[in-house]
């Protein structure tokens, strides 16, 4: 059999496995864009800020059991991701970066777990390519640089549906440990929708799986009940801390509101999901749709194909069937669409006849890519960022130089640089675009608080004075100001328009960052010298609201450290 190129190039062995030098390739790759690229950019709000805050006041005052921070309240969930990133400040510091390890580590462990105990229920090529797919996936990595919960949610959820699956082929109480231990801690991580996945995919394989009597072994009656009392514990100890209020919030925000109606506007129509699915796999679309197809059309074709489709129902189409929708709800199906792309590029890889196919293929990674880069990213970026925008049309060249080989390359080599393409437009994403987009008025937040404390740095003031946040506007209130407020000054405070006039009157010694609500009353303050202490007032860098379609909105500053 004649494999990738003549010179004896080969990227697969006789069983369609990639070869160790392609998983150690691609692998070394997906830990460059985990944890060097992107990683050190400024906070996302608004979810990113507040869970670094409620992360920061863990690690500075010893509350472990509710989350607290400005601003912040509706983004309060369960505790497990604001612990793990409150250890993350132990180790590395109070940074970006350590805010977003323990979501890289979940997004690694995810992969991981794929390569290396998926294997035993799929097949060893299935489980090597989609560890190869999975790394090279637009949307999980984002769920890294981005340190959502759902990046652990994702973790525990493939952890406990791949211990399932272990179970069922071969009965352990290993296994069946680590099932109801994922369960466990993916209920601390984001409440139900653990549950629901694990309760879907156990009745969906008691109905089509051929060894379903082995799932009795798993005493869901017992164990499922032991795995919640690590959240019990923590809702009695937050109970005793407020009085249950943070449980009520949590049952009313996350679950009656949000299976019921939409929170925020974030909605969409039936297929949303599936649509993020695809862009997300976006290089492997055809191998996506086919072994989707495959997967919907016959479930019973396999145990394989069995597994995959009660995972994809329950992690993917229930939350079709949500009005609340944002891309990350379904992260926990993304596994498995990353398997049923392995399954179809073995068939790929065996079949000899696949010309339409790989036409199909090659026009997606090339032409649509293209189009996507150099029609629409790089006017938008031309008109809203135009400093930001000169190197856009070099990336997209070297991307889609990458992606050519796909046309002249044999069927094994195409699969190879395809996920080169995908690794390199991630490392370019959350490289050099991530920086140019980090350096945009867009998000300025962090560049306004490092101006501020530049100006206590001309007193020798560093750390030793408030910093007051005063008049912000709906549009203004994002996380990042109060959590990089904390990092730079001795504490955060929110004052009203007449607490301000006061605070200055009394001559406190304040440094105040104004937003654009009642900003015309302080201007006219100022012009008409009511302050007796002298003081300093101007403008500071640029923002943009991303919430208001790029619309500036002004802050100012004030202080009196003369």
């Amino acid at each position: 059999m004649r494999i990738g190129l003549s010179n004896g190039f080969k990227i697969i062995d006789q069983d369609y496995n990639p070869k160790k030098w392609v998983l150690l390739f691609f692998g070394l790759f997906f830990l460059v864009n985990l944890f060097l690229v992107g990683n050190n950019i400024s906070l996302w709000d608004d979810d990113e800020a507040a869970y670094a805050g409620f992360a920061l006041n863990m690690y500075e005052h010893g509350n472990w059991t509710n989350p607290e921070f400005l601003w912040s309240d509706v983004h309060r969930k369960t505790p497990f991701h604001f612990w793990s990133i409150a250890v993350s400040y132990a180790i590395f510091g109070v940074n970006e970066f350590a805010v977003r390890f323990p979501a890289s580590l979940a997004v690694l462990s995810t992969a991981l777990v794929l390569l290396c105990l998926s294997g035993q229920v799929f097949g060893r090529a299935a489980a090597g390519w989609s560890f190869i797919v999975f790394t090279t996936s637009f949307l999980c990595i984002s769920m890294a640089k981005m340190s959502l919960t759902d990046a652990w949610l994702m973790f525990f959820e493939t952890l406990a549906v791949v211990s399932l699956l272990r179970y069922l082929d071969k009965p352990s109480i290993l296994w069946n440990l680590l099932l109801w231990a994922a369960v466990s801690l993916g209920i601390l991580v984001k409440g139900p929708p653990i549950i629901i996945l694990i309760a879907g995919v156990w009745i969906g394989l008691a109905i089509l799986h051929p060894e379903r009597k082995r799932l009795i072994g798993t005493h869901p009656w017992f164990f499922g009940i032991i795995s919640l009392l690590p959240f019990l514990l923590w809702a009695w100890f937050s109970y005793k801390n407020d009085g249950g209020k943070l449980l009520v919030f949590l049952y009313e925000w996350y679950v009656v509101k949000r299976i019921g109606g939409v929170v925020f506007g974030q909605t969409g129509p039936p297929g949303y999901h599936f649509v993020v699915a695809m862009i997300a796999f976006l290089p492997w679309l055809p191998f996506m749709l086919k072994g989707f197809w495959q997967t919907i059309a016959k479930p019973r074709k396999s145990p394989q194909y069995s597994a995959i489709f009660c995972w994809l129902i329950f992690g993917w189409g229930f939350y079709e069937l949500m009005s609340s929708k944002l891309p990350s709800y379904a992260m926990g199906a993304h596994p498995a669409f990353a398997l049923a792309i392995s399954l179809v590029i073995i068939d790929y890889l065996k079949s000899e006849n696949l010309s339409l196919f790989s036409k199909i293929w090659q026009f997606n990674i090339v032409a649509v890519v293209w189009v996507i880069l150099g029609i629409a990213i790089y006017p938008v970026f031309k008109i809203l960022f135009p400093e930001q925008s000169t190197y856009i049309p070099i990336y997209s060249s070297i991307i889609v130089l990458i992606a050519l080989p796909v046309f002249f390359a044999g069927k094994t080599l195409k699969i190879f640089f395809s996920a080169l393409w995908a690794a390199v437009f991630i490392l370019i994403l959350w490289g050099p675009i991530g920086n140019a987009f980090d350096n945009s008025p867009a998000k300025s937040s962090r560049s306004i608080v490092l101006a501020l404390k530049k100006e206590c740095e001309n007193y020798q003031l560093t750390k030793k004075i408030p910093l007051v946040l005063c008049g912000f506007s709906n549009r203004q209130l994002r996380m990042s100001f109060p959590m990089y407020g904390r990092l730079y000054f001795s504490e955060i405070r929110e004052y009203t328009k007449e607490q301000f006039f006061e605070a200055a009157q009394k001559e406190e010694k304040i440094m105040v960052l104004f937003g654009e609500e009642n900003l015309a009353d302080i201007i006219k303050a100022v012009e008409s010298k009511t302050f007796t202490r002298p003081y300093k007032f101007g403008p500071l860098p640029e923002w943009k609201s991303l919430n208001d379609q790029l619309k500036v909105h002004p802050f100012m500053y004030w202080h009196n450290l003369n």
